[in-house]
């Protein structure tokens, strides 16, 4: 399979994920739970939905950010 082909299957079985956790952004985008926390402060992120207390993002909308660019944005302003 094609390194495209991957990472299109990828992102299928990833959005069909209810909800990511903080762990999952830090799995995919290889960060500290620190510069998650601190993305969210920042904006950087999308907003998260929160369950209680806890943070989850949407993956629709995580990897709409990521795919437009995700912290690369942050890196360039």
């Amino acid at each position: 399979m094609s390194a495209e082909g991957k990472v299109k299957r990828a992102a299928e079985a990833l959005a069909r994920l209810p909800l990511l956790h903080t762990q999952d952004l830090m799995d995919i985008l290889g960060v500290h739970e620190r510069t998650i926390y601190r993305w969210r402060q920042e904006g950087v992120l999308p907003p998260p939905v929160y369950v209680g207390s806890t943070p989850y993002w949407r993956p629709e909308e995580f990897l709409r950010w990521l795919w437009g660019g995700g912290a690369d944005r942050r890196r360039k302003g």
